[in-house]
């Protein structure tokens, strides 16, 4: 994953870093093929940079992570 580009969008929406790597570490203890956690997930990190996701785009979401894994292009969803 890019990094710098993780980053950015860090910094482009002031999220708490420490926030951030308290939902990484939530992350690692779940089982992320389940679709109840990927959308817990989704709305917490939506959460903390202060969007609002439409269902569709949680949905979204989720299919992609299905498909792909996580990988960069999620963030171009923000």
């Amino acid at each position: 994953m890019d990094f710098k580009k993780v980053f950015d969008v860090i910094n482009k929406y002031n999220i708490d870093k420490n926030e951030v790597l308290d939902l990484v570490e939530e992350a690692k203890m779940l089982d992320l093929t389940d679709e109840d956690n990927l959308l817990s997930l989704i709305r917490k990190g939506a959460s903390l940079a202060g969007k609002d996701l439409k269902e569709s785009d949680e949905e979204k979401i989720v299919s992609l992570i299905k498909q792909k894994g996580l990988n960069p292009d999620l963030l171009d969803l923000l």
